[in-house]
């Protein structure tokens, strides 16, 4: 037995261990990237009613509005609530944000790894024909 076939012989072995570990990742990417998805329809879907009773809002925050410039005393104390209001929703904001940030760089990575997973699997491919 040659060099050559011993190194065939190493390839081929290496080729197949390297198969084995790579399905079980890449069903467990998989799977990751499903869940990731599924959360994030949820996050959307429950935000939906959220932002549609915000909308549904604004137009009596402006008739309110009216109404309590009218009693100068009054607008001080509103003015504190709407100001405690903002500083939460851009709490909220932040926090939103940083999770998408953490997700789309997820995203970023299952897609690079994906696509260099089927860049050495083609070239494995095109190199044993």
């Amino acid at each position: 037995m040659g060099i050559v076939a011993i190194a065939v012989v190493v390839i081929a072995i290496t080729f197949i261990v390297l198969v084995g570990f790579m399905i079980p990742a890449l069903i467990e990417i998989r799977k990751g990237a499903a869940a990731i998805r599924t959360f994030i329809t949820d996050v959307e879907s429950q935000l939906q009613p959220v932002l549609k009773e915000l909308r549904e809002l604004t137009p009596s925050l402006h008739i309110l509005i009216d109404v309590i410039v009218s009693k100068t005393d009054e607008v001080k104390s509103f003015m504190v609530a709407i100001g405690d209001t903002g500083r939460n929703i851009n709490r909220i904001n932040v926090v939103i944000g940083a999770v998408t940030h953490i997700f789309f760089r997820s995203f970023l990575w299952i897609i690079g790894l994906k696509a260099a997973c089927r860049y050495g699997i083609n070239r494995i491919a095109k190199k044993g024909r």
